[in-house]
């Protein structure tokens, strides 16, 4: 019961890699690519990239719902971004479900894709108590990457088999 979701860059990477945004012109073309990437999922044959995956072999659009706009992205360059993309995107294509990396000032908050990373000073109870949505969203995503579920259980059996 999986849904899609399509995660397009907004120009920037991510911030705990020494994020470098791009300039004003690569931003545009970033945004072009994430629309000509939706236009390809579920665009009708009838258009540049519709009738491109209707001749790779699969003519009916597939079943996106959700569009992530960045991926792990936050403050003032992302949100001036993610404004930027929800617009373009929101216009061409309102149906969709437009997911943000955080709560963006003003919003619109379609969804918010809360990043959790627990490391072995991080209390779970901590991490639940901090989820929650403000400015109002309509839906959240609840996500905790893999590796902080690996790298918490690794320690708890690191610990389990000293006391062992």
């Amino acid at each position: 019961g999986a849904q899609a979701m399509y995660v397009v860059n907004c120009g920037m990477s991510c911030q705990a890699r020494s994020m470098q945004p791009g300039t004003p012109d690569e931003v545009e073309q970033w945004l072009r690519d994430a629309l000509d990437g939706i236009e390809y999922c579920i665009g009708s044959t009838d258009t540049k990239w519709g009738a491109l995956r209707a001749q790779n072999g699969h003519p009916a659009p597939f079943d996106l719902k959700y569009v992530e706009i960045g991926n792990e992205n936050s403050g003032p360059v992302y949100e001036e971004r993610y404004h930027k993309f929800y617009q373009a995107i929101h216009a061409a294509y309102p149906q969709l479900t437009l997911i943000a990396n955080c709560r963006v000032a003003g919003g619109p908050n379609d969804m918010v894709d809360d990043h959790y990373y627990m490391w072995e000073n991080t209390p779970a109870t901590r991490m639940w108590a901090t989820a929650t949505c403000s400015p109002p969203c309509r839906k959240r995503l609840l996500w905790w990457g893999w590796s902080a579920i690996v790298i918490k259980f690794a320690l708890l059996l690191t610990r389990l088999c000293f006391v062992m």
